[in-house]
């Protein structure tokens, strides 16, 4: 049996599925949005050690160039050989 995952937001038609054996996984930038608000609003010290990771995320995949047909520099490899 193949494990099904969906990416989503905390939109509420999908929880069915994941009552059904769909894995959830969150949005990073939507948790990046929680963290900040987090620490904004609060000054919470767990949202402000993990904002910076969220920053070296976003800066390598800002690095990383595409193909013509949208594949990265790691996928062109593998196929490669």
């Amino acid at each position: 049996m193949l494990a099904s995952t969906l990416v989503c937001d905390n939109y509420g038609g999908y929880k069915a599925s994941f009552q059904q054996g769909i894995t959830e996984i969150g949005c990073a930038a939507h948790a990046r949005r929680k963290l900040y608000a987090l620490h904004a609003n609060h000054s919470s010290e767990v949202a402000k050690q993990a904002l910076p990771f969220f920053a070296a995320l976003y800066d390598v995949e800002r690095d990383i160039s595409f193909d013509s047909i949208g594949r990265s520099p790691a996928a062109t490899r593998f196929t490669n050989g």
